[in-house]
């Protein structure tokens, strides 16, 4: 299950800029798009409703430090960052089909979240 935050504009729906803020959130699972409010604010408790809903794959724009940091330690997550740039859902959702998202890891972590 791939989950995107996502912003809602009517009926376009665009990655969130920052995906602790996000109000809404986009799970993808066999080209079938569930949008659903988030559940709470706390980091915890986010990451433990993600878990609940048998996210695989997180693409973000924007992450703060703790929840990546929270996130990135469940093995079973994949983490993709879409760019800096606003992208909407279609879009991202192509560009990791293609493998054109970065994946993110320590080992590049804190040059893309310098940009932040």
């Amino acid at each position: 299950m791939i989950v995107i935050p996502i912003h809602k504009t009517n009926e376009i729906l665009s990655v969130a800029s920052v995906f602790d803020k996000a109000k809404w959130f986009a799970f993808v699972k066999d080209n079938e798009i569930i949008v659903k409010e988030k559940e709470t604010y706390s980091p915890l408790a986010l990451k433990q409703w993600l878990l609940q809903n048998g996210v695989t794959v997180l693409i973000f724009r924007k992450i703060t430090n703790l929840q990546y940091q929270m996130i990135k330690n469940e093995k079973d997550i994949q983490i993709f960052y879409t760019g800096y740039s606003r992208i909407n859902l279609s879009d991202a959702l192509i560009r990791y089909k293609n493998k054109e998202l970065t994946k993110i890891d320590d080992n590049n972590y804190s040059s893309i979240l310098h940009h932040f």
